[in-house]
């Protein structure tokens, strides 16, 4: 009952990730030594994570709803309790000024951004994602020209990127005080992304933290994008350690 209580639904519309392989080395300083990374030889992905939520509320309240878009900086780890791979945050935003109340009254350290987002599919199929806005710096993102629809063989290494980055259940985020280590679940139905192509990508941030350095910006593993997705978020977190 108390689970039920705190799980918040939402319908995620037009979920971008944009990912890297980049030596795990840039990110021992960033993330929290307790969670190791989840590697692959000696790199690890970092991904940029747009999308807009539609639909946001607990389960049990059908009325009133939010409606918000949202961009994540994230990483991939395994989680000290289970050691089934999750997600470690570290930065969060959302465009919403009211939404930001049960976050940060949580500990959850989201910020207030600004972030717009367009996807276009003419009649050909072609898709045209256009994302732009402020987060800690301006930003632009265009991807396009599908290259894969949705029940095409994506190949071994692709799918298996695909389920490594938009499969895992729980997540990661250094509390706002006292910079103590929450953990939360989430739960959704996977689905074989589609693929795209990074046409263009101005993110400053991600250069600052050292995460991505600017002549990697236009060279991304890869880009999926996931039209539709509902997600349901267990809250509130917990304290890890």
């Amino acid at each position: 009952m108390l689970q039920r209580f705190g799980t918040v639904s939402t319908l995620l519309k037009d979920l971008l990730y944009i990912s890297y392989l980049v030596p795990s080395s840039r990110l021992h300083a960033l993330v929290p030594s307790s969670l190791p990374l989840s590697t692959i030889g000696k790199e690890v992905f970092v991904s940029v994570v747009a999308m807009r939520n539609t639909d946001v509320g607990p389960v049990w309240l059908p009325w009133p709803r939010q409606h918000y878009n949202q961009m994540n900086i994230r990483t991939y780890v395994e989680d000290p309790m289970t050691g089934k791979q999750g997600v470690f945050f570290f930065k969060s935003g959302i465009t919403s000024f009211g939404a930001l109340a049960v976050p940060r009254m949580l500990g959850l350290p989201w910020e207030k951004i600004d972030l717009h987002i367009r996807r276009e599919v003419d009649s050909s199929g072609a898709c045209r994602y256009r994302a732009n806005g402020d987060f800690h710096g301006r930003i632009m993102v265009e991807v396009g020209g599908l290259v894969q629809q949705r029940g095409a063989d994506p190949g071994a290494e692709m799918h298996d990127a695909a389920v490594h980055i938009t499969a895992p259940d729980i997540g990661f985020v250094k509390a706002n005080a006292r910079e103590k280590l929450l953990s939360f679940g989430v739960k959704h139905q996977f689905i074989e992304p589609l693929r795209c192509e990074l046409i263009d990508l101005q993110f400053p941030l991600l250069e600052h933290l050292g995460i991505v350095e600017r002549e990697e910006m236009d060279k991304p593993h890869s880009v999926f994008l996931v039209p539709e997705a509902k997600f349901l978020v267990y809250l509130p977190p917990r304290i890890v350690g």
